[in-house]
C-alpha cells in the first residue's frame, strides 16, 4: 500500500472516531449528583448481607469478611472499563497478599459465562458470579464499583467508575486502614 494512502486511511479513521465530546444532559448530570449523593450516604454503612458461592463452590457470607479489611470491586463480563481495571487491581492483591486484606469481585454475570474469561483475562480477586441482585440491592449503578471496608464491614471508601491510577487510590486508602 502507498504510504500516502495509508496516512489518508488512518487520518479518515481517526477523524470517524475522534468526534466533538458533548455537553452532558441536564438529565444525565442530575442522575450523576443523585447517585453521588446515595454514595456519600454509604460511607460508614456496612454492605447488606449476602451468602453467595465463589467460583470454585465455595459459599462466602459477609461473616466471612469480619475482621479483615476488605477491597470489593462490581463487574461484568463486557464491561470495557471494567477489564481495563483488572491488572491495577491485580497489582494490589500482589502487593497487599502479607497484610490481613481479601480481595472480593462480585460480578453481575453468570458464572457459566465466565468460563474461559480469566484465561483471557486474569482477575486475582474471589469473583462471586450472578450478583446482579446484590449490586442493586447496595445501590451500585456504574461499573467498574470499588469499596473499601473497615474491619467492622463499613464501607469507608467507594468509587463508581473507571480512571487510570485506580490502583494508587485503592492503595492509599488501604494504607490508611491498614496503619490504624
Amino acid at each position: 500500500m502507498n504510504i500516502k494512502i495509508f496516512i489518508l486511511f488512518v487520518l479518515a479513521f481517526a477523524k470517524a472516531y475522534c468526534q466533538e465530546v458533548k455537553t452532558p444532559s441536564p438529565e444525565l448530570l442530575e442522575k450523576f449528583k443523585k447517585l453521588k449523593e446515595k454514595e456519600a450516604e454509604m460511607i460508614g454503612k456496612p454492605l447488606n448481607y449476602f451468602e453467595m458461592y465463589d467460583m470454585k463452590g465455595n459459599s462466602i457470607t459477609s461473616k466471612d469478611l469480619e475482621g479483615k479489611i476488605t477491597v470489593v470491586n462490581f463487574w461484568y463480563k463486557e464491561c470495557k472499563p471494567c477489564i481495563e481495571e483488572m491488572p491495577e487491581l491485580n497489582g494490589l492483591v500482589s502487593k497487599y497478599k502479607r497484610e490481613d486484606v481479601k480481595f472480593v469481585a462480585f460480578s453481575t454475570t453468570e458464572k457459566e459465562r465466565l468460563n474461559g474469561f480469566f484465561e483471557k483475562h486474569p482477575f486475582n480477586y474471589e469473583i462471586i458470579p450472578n450478583s446482579k441482585r446484590f449490586a442493586k440491592a447496595n445501590n451500585v449503578q456504574f461499573f467498574p464499583t470499588n469499596m473499601i471496608l473497615d474491619r467492622q464491614g463499613n464501607i469507608k471508601y467507594l468509587r463508581s467508575g473507571y480512571s487510570e491510577g485506580v490502583g494508587e487510590l485503592l492503595a492509599q486508602e488501604l494504607e490508611k486502614l491498614i496503619s490504624n
